[in-house]
């Protein structure tokens, strides 16, 4: 899904130039980079040093995962447990995805209940781009907005559609 290229030149080269412009705007607090396929694995660990995680963005590829998948509720409770074995009683989740299972909208509700916001960026489009699955199978990826939308409600965050410039991260606040 990331190398496909509805958002050119690929979904992920947006979606790390928009973590980018996100770890370099921020107004300090602790940071951290959770990357998912069917499981959830820690990039970088929590740290107030927002530009050492963005040193990890360019490492971000579908090749370091090692099963194809796309467990966004797995990523979710993963970035809890990080947060609240951290110490923290509150916080934000931003997910990067194009849809949202009922598993990740029930992680969303869990994860609100101890605190931590969800909010969704959405990466893709709706007309979608096809892309090459681990197994050399084809498939389309496309956006769904309406499962993201009630995926950041569920978790009582923000939703707001990747965008060229900076309009979707005031979105998300």
């Amino acid at each position: 899904l990331a190398l496909a290229a509805d958002l050119p030149p690929s979904r992920l080269a947006q979606s790390r130039a928009k973590l980018s412009t996100l770890l370099r705007e921020r107004q300090g607090g602790q940071v951290a980079l959770v990357a998912f396929a069917d499981d959830a694995y820690t990039v970088a660990p929590l740290t107030e040093d927002a530009a050492n995680v963005a040193l990890f963005l360019d490492a971000l590829s579908p090749d370091v995962m090692p099963v194809d998948g796309q467990r966004a509720d797995r990523a979710i409770e993963w970035s809890a447990r990080l947060l609240k074995q951290s110490g923290f009683d509150r916080g934000r989740i931003l997910v990067m995805t194009d849809h949202a299972g009922d598993g990740a909208k029930q992680a969303a509700s869990a994860a609100a209940k101890q605190g931590f916001l969800v909010d969704v960026m959405g990466v893709g489009g709706e007309a979608g781009a096809p892309f090459r699955r681990g197994d050399g199978t084809f498939a389309n990826a496309r956006l769904d907005e309406a499962s993201l939308r009630g995926l950041a409600s569920a978790g009582n965050g923000r939703y707001a559609r990747i965008a060229s410039d900076d309009g979707d991260l005031r979105a998300l606040g």
